[in-house]
Order: C-alpha cells, then structure tokens, then sequence
C-alpha cells in the first residue's frame, strides 16, 4: 500500500474542521454534505499527487466557503506544487488576512514567505518573522528563518534561531544540517 502524501494528511486534518463549522455556516450554497465530498476528494487527489483535480475540488470547496481559510492555504499549497505562483500567492494572502493574528495564520505566512524568498527577500524574511510572532513554537518557521538569515550572512542570529528549531523538534535532520552550514560559515568546525 502507498502512503498517503503529506499534503493529503493535511487536508485529512484539516476535515474535521470542516466538519464542525459544515452545519452551522448560514452562508453556504452548497449542502454541507456536498463540501465534505469534495474536500475528501481533494485529499484523495492531493495523496495521489493529482495536485490539478486536488485544485479543482478545493476550487468547488471554496466556491460554497469562499472565506475558508483552511482550504485556501490547502489550494495554495496545491498551486505552489504546480508552480503556479500567482495564484499560490493570493490564496496564501487570502488565508492570511482571513486568520489575522490567529497562530493558525503561520503556516500560510511561511509557505508564502518560501514563495517569494528569491524575488521579494525582504517580505520573505517579514512573512516568517510574523509566522513566527503568531506562532512561537512553530519549529518549521524557525528553521526557515533561520537558513533566511544564515544566506543574508547573520549568522549569530541563524545559529540562535536553528537552535531554537531544534530544541522545539530536535527530530527533522534538515535542522540539525542546518546549523552544521551555520557553523561552517562562523569558522566552528568543531560544532559541525
């Protein structure tokens, strides 16, 4: 059996969601039943890599909840893996200013911040300092910022975020190899 995809199981997270505000929205056009369908299937599609049907069912999602935060970073990051930047961008954006402050807003603040971190640097590196300020504990942020800094050349404060990312998961070995470049670029070897 093939494992699921790591988008898919966010999307399957994201369900149970769905599924709790499904009944009372006032808003909806389409039966809550009909947008649980379609938001499996893009999760059906997303863990089979047809990130395009993944896009297509998430569009009829989001067409019933046009303001569905959840689904609008699902359907960015299913455009960021077709490389659609456009469209990746404005449903990052869209999720951003949907969740405010809310430290749910710090995925798409750094999925954005990846997007734009060869053309736009300075907003890249002001996207993850506010994922991080919405969400403190968000390891993968910090690791993020932390290789943000470390190619800007601020290694004291990409050493002290790296390490920050690993003590909060000291598991993912891109952490760990991380602050081994950081290291190399200060002159310790010895920490390497």
């Amino acid at each position: 059996m093939r494992p699921r995809h790591p988008a898919a199981l966010c999307l399957a997270a994201a369900l149970a969601l769905l599924t709790a505000n499904a009944a009372n929205a006032e808003d909806d056009r389409t039966a809550p039943s009909e947008v649980l369908r379609h938001w499996n299937a893009a999760g059906d599609r997303a863990s089979h890599f047809d990130w395009a049907g993944a896009v297509a069912e998430l569009d009829t999602v989001l067409a019933a909840r046009p303001n569905e935060p959840l689904a609008l970073t699902m359907r960015g990051d299913m455009n960021l893996r077709l490389q659609h930047w456009p469209q990746a961008d404005a449903d990052f954006s869209r999720a951003i200013e949907l969740y405010g402050s809310d430290k749910r807003a710090a995925r798409p603040l750094m999925q954005r911040s990846q997007l734009r971190q060869r053309s736009q640097p300075d907003a890249s590196l002001a996207d993850m300092e506010r994922a991080i300020s919405v969400d403190p504990d968000y390891a993968d942020a910090r690791y993020v910022h932390a290789a943000a800094l470390w190619q800007r050349g601020q290694n004291t404060a990409a050493l002290a975020e790296s390490d920050r990312s690993i003590a909060l998961d000291p598991a993912p070995g891109l952490y760990h190899q991380m602050r081994g470049l950081i290291l190399e670029a200060t002159g310790d070897l010895s920490g390497a």
